[in-house]
């Protein structure tokens, strides 16, 4: 789909190309962090809570090439009583609502399983919706605005400072908590669904700086 060919399937109505992205809407709405490779927590640098800058390309494509007239009409809302996981098609992501990561809190807290991220016009909704945006594009703007959030919040999170007062540096005390005393700001291979300020982990080595891949995004309107 990030390339305009999509299932005949998809292209029915705009109901059936939703669920095909029905579990990024779980992550915009559920979570603070950005899409991971899988929902599967093995511990394994490609699995949950993991996210890759690439993919999150590929579903911006995706989402911006879909056609209008599926594209259009609201975000689906779940039933009265249900959250965001009703709305994907059973057996989709392959696993059950107890089984899913689960949003870490200031402090390190645990949230339950709900939608405590639908907080309309923020930044950890997506920044302002426009008026009249069909379903895709409030996903591909939401997506778009919050990997770039985490990329800058982990960055700012390990030393990372823009001058003249935009962003100060944070003070070594809480430097300290990301081992960041003296650095100057990281951007990540991998980045986190449950913790904005915070690089991917797991896996066979240690997780590396100095890719971010902030330059796919350069074309995404984060307005």
């Amino acid at each position: 789909m990030a390339f305009g060919i999509h299932p005949k399937e998809l292209l029915a109505d705009s109901g059936s190309a939703f669920k095909a992205f029905a579990s990024v809407n779980l992550v915009m709405a559920r979570y603070n962090g950005t899409y991971p490779a899988t929902w599967a927590s093995t511990g394994q640098q490609w699995d949950a809570p993991n996210a890759w800058p690439p993919h999150q390309y590929l579903v911006l494509e995706a989402l911006h090439n879909l056609p209008s007239n599926v594209s259009s009409g609201a975000l689906p809302a779940p039933a009265d009583g249900k959250n965001s996981l009703s709305l994907i098609p059973a057996g989709q992501i392959g696993t059950d609502d107890a089984d899913l990561p689960v949003q870490i809190l200031a402090g390190g807290a645990k949230a339950s399983q709900e939608d405590i991220s639908v907080v309309n016009g923020t930044v950890v909704n997506g920044g302002r919706p426009s008026e009249g945006e069909g379903w895709a594009a409030a996903l591909e703007r939401q997506l778009a605005n919050r990997y770039f959030a985490s990329a800058l919040c982990s960055w700012h999170a390990t030393g990372g400072e823009l001058g003249d007062g935009v962003l100060d540096r944070l003070p070594d005390d809480q430097l300290n908590v990301t081992a960041s005393i003296g650095q100057k700001g990281h951007m990540y291979e991998k980045y986190s669904l449950v913790d904005m300020d915070s690089a991917g982990r797991g896996g066979e080595y240690t997780v590396q700086a100095g890719f971010g891949y902030v330059h796919l995004l350069l074309q995404f309107d984060l307005s």
